[in-house]
C-alpha cells in the first residue's frame, strides 16, 4: 500500500538484470503489492532466465499499512514463502559455518540447481523453527 506502480523500471529491466548478474549478485528482491501482475511476471521470468533466487521485498514502514500483505497469498508468489524459509535456513548454516552458506562455491558445486538449493535450505529453516521451544 504505500508505493504505487511505476513504469520507468520497465525500460531498463533487461539493462538491469545484465548487470547484476555481472556483477556476481545471486538474488533479487521484489515486491508483490508494488507491481502489476505483468511487471511481476516479466521479473520473475528474468530470475528464472538469469538463475537468480528470488526474496519478497515486502515491508511495512507506514502505520497505514496492513500486516498482512494480500498480494503475497497469490499462487504465483508461493515461492516467495518458500525463499524466506530458505534465508533462514541460510542464516542458521552460515551461522554455524560460513562456509555452509547458500551461495558459497562450495554449497553451489554440492547443490548447482537453485531450486533444490532452496528446498534444502528451507528445510534447515523449517525444522529450525518447529525446533524452537514455545513460550507460554
Amino acid at each position: 500500500g504505500d508505493k504505487k506502480t511505476q513504469r520507468f523500471e520497465d525500460a531498463y529491466l533487461d539493462v538491469l538484470f545484465d548487470t547484476i548478474k555481472d556483477l556476481g549478485f545471486h538474488a533479487v528482491t521484489y515486491m508483490p503489492s508494488r507491481n502489476s501482475l505483468k511487471q511481476l511476471e516479466r521479473v520473475q521470468d528474468h530470475c528464472r532466465r538469469y538463475k537468480l533466487f528470488q526474496i519478497s521485498g515486502e515491508d511495512i514502514n507506514s502505520p497505514r499499512q496492513s500486516f498482512i500483505c494480500e498480494a503475497m497469498r497469490a499462487p504465483q508468489f508461493a515461492n516467495l514463502i518458500e525463499s524466506t524459509w530458505a534465508l533462514i535456513g541460510h542464516e542458521r548454516a552460515a551461522t554455524a559455518d560460513p562456509a555452509a552458506g547458500m551461495f558459497t562455491p562450495d554449497t553451489i558445486a554440492q547443490w548447482p540447481d537453485l531450486d533444490e538449493r532452496t528446498r534444502r535450505f528451507a528445510s534447515i529453516g523449517k525444522q529450525f523453527i518447529a525446533d524452537q521451544p514455545v513460550s507460554s
